[in-house]
């Protein structure tokens, strides 16, 4: 694409100008470009929390790609992309369209600060405890670990692999779960599910399940399927920053919970 073909849009414009711009400008944009475009409007969350690399792999494109879309919104790069919707998020702007194309607000607005606080302080009660305490008993015992989850959990899934392996586990992250990943002896799965919980978490769990591999679920739901399928299960209150955006921050909370309980086991 040429400078001429940049459609400019400033920094101060909301995220949902954008996905308005994407949705109208579709027919004008090359195969993958389009393709990239697309994704962005079905998930615009993933561009918050994804890098470049990590959301081009779940579009199915290039990273140089991304870069490409960025530069004909007429933006510096994905930085200043990922930038704008972070700070729509901030905002409490909903960064997803309607039908015409407008942005959508949040009937939670101002709210996502307490909800937040109160799900992280669900992993301080009793129960939470002994179900942190019990999963990291569990994960301690593991020879391998496998961390799943669907795309809005990557940076959790992310966090749990640097942490885990600096711990001295071996922890592998696969784009989803199967029968060759637990072909050795002490396999453990941790699926990260949030609303409205994807179908990566529940399908590792169900063939864990077959394969007698130990499963272990952190999740907002307690009726949510991998909560009742998985062997040991952290469960807090669901928390969003937005409709229909869970907040990340239980989860990772979750997870550091766990690595802290296995320092400790450690001694």
């Amino acid at each position: 694409m040429t400078s001429s073909d940049r459609r400019p849009v400033e920094m101060r414009d909301m995220a949902g100008e954008i996905l308005t711009l994407l949705r109208s400008q579709l027919n004008e944009m090359t195969p993958q470009v389009q393709t990239a475009a697309r994704f962005i409007l079905e998930r615009p969350q993933d561009v918050m929390l994804l890098s470049m690399r990590e959301l081009a792999s779940a579009a199915g494109v290039s990273h140089s790609t991304i870069m490409r879309l960025s530069e004909w919104l007429g933006l510096d790069g994905y930085t200043a992309l990922r930038q704008i919707f972070i700070s729509s998020f901030r905002e409490g702007v909903v960064v997803a369209t309607t039908d015409s194309g407008a942005p959508e607000k949040s009937g939670e607005e101002g709210k996502a600060p307490a909800l937040i606080a109160s799900s992280i302080k669900d992993l301080a009660a009793d129960k939470a405890q002994s179900q942190l305490a019990e999963a990291t008993g569990q994960l301690m015992k593991a020879r391998k670990i496998v961390v799943v989850g669907s795309a809005q959990e990557t940076p959790v899934i992310g966090h749990a692999r640097q942490l885990f392996q600096a711990l001295g586990s071996r922890v592998q992250t696969p784009d989803q779960f199967q029968a060759a990943d637990a072909t050795e002896d002490g396999v453990c799965l941790l699926v990260i599910s949030l609303r409205p919980h994807g179908p990566k978490p529940k399908d590792a769990v169900r063939l864990a399940r077959r394969l007698g591999v130990p499963s272990l679920a952190i999740t907002d739901s307690p009726n949510a399927l991998v909560a009742k399928m998985a062997d040991i299960s952290v469960i807090f209150r669901p928390a969003s920053i937005a409709l229909n955006i869970p907040s990340l921050t239980p989860a990772i909370a979750a997870i550091e919970a766990i690595t802290s309980i296995w320092q400790r086991n450690a001694g």
